[in-house]
């Protein structure tokens, strides 16, 4: 996304429906007929990859990345969900697909987001705006872009009734070193306090680095959290809540 915003980069997304059913079974997998469909003494054989199978997701990836290949394109060997050539960037996760151009490029990459279509069954969603939960803001005249995840921030405040204001005073760390909790937290408690570590550490790695140093501390306390660990988290919480949007 920094390259696009650099480059003033042209960008669309598409969407795979039933992305995993495109792709053909390497083994052989017998099956039940499902309810209402049943005939005595009879199985069915897949031919096609279905969710819930453990090969399935392989198997998409290697049908999409083999249609890149004859599309012309080159995939990249530190990340196997990036593909490019010498005018276009494509990169995915699962079935959501993005492609990355510049302006000049337009009618080539329509002729190459119709070969996809002819190849699979995709929704076009057009500009990128949304990916695996990230919203993208853009300024493009002044080539700037912001990952934003003000929902997700949101749903945990809303989760743990902590969403009461938008207004937040102060730091959203506590100072002073936390110790160890003395006395050994119900089981009750340790699972409240992941459920709410745990969205936090992924908002800090996704989008927002400014919660890192206060997300991995409190980590540290996953096991037997106290009180005052209880309560960080909560001030975490509702710090995030306040400063969800961009300004």
């Amino acid at each position: 996304m920094a390259i696009t915003a650099k480059f003033d980069l042209e960008n669309r997304q598409l969407d795979a429906i039933n992305a995993f059913t495109n792709s053909y079974l390497d083994e052989d997998i017998h099956i039940k007929f499902p309810d209402g469909y049943e005939r005595h003494g009879w199985i069915l054989k897949l031919i096609k990859a279905l969710y819930g199978l453990r090969r399935s997701p392989l198997l998409w990836q290697q049908d999409l990345t083999g249609t890149f290949k004859q599309l012309g394109l080159t995939l990249c060997t530190e990340d196997p969900c990036i593909c490019r050539n010498n005018w276009i960037t494509v990169f995915f996760f699962v079935d959501d697909i993005v492609l990355l151009y510049r302006k000049k490029d337009q009618l080539a990459a329509d002729q190459m987001i119709n070969s996809l279509k002819s190849r699979y069954q995709m929704k076009g969603l057009e500009h990128l705006q949304w990916f695996l939960g990230i919203r993208l803001l853009r300024d493009r005249p002044n080539r700037k872009l912001w990952l934003c995840q003000d929902s997700y921030a949101e749903a945990i405040a809303i989760r743990f009734k902590l969403d009461q204001t938008d207004h937040f005073k102060g730091s959203p760390f506590l100072t002073g070193r936390f110790q160890p909790n003395p006395q050994t937290a119900t089981r009750d408690q340790v699972r409240l306090y992941q459920q709410k570590i745990g969205p936090t550490n992924y908002t800090a790695v996704m989008t927002r680095p400014d919660i890192c140093h206060p997300a991995a501390k409190l980590a540290e306390f996953l096991i037997n959290p106290s009180d005052h660990h209880q309560e960080a988290a909560d001030r975490l919480i509702r710090y995030l809540y306040a400063t969800r949007i961009n300004e």
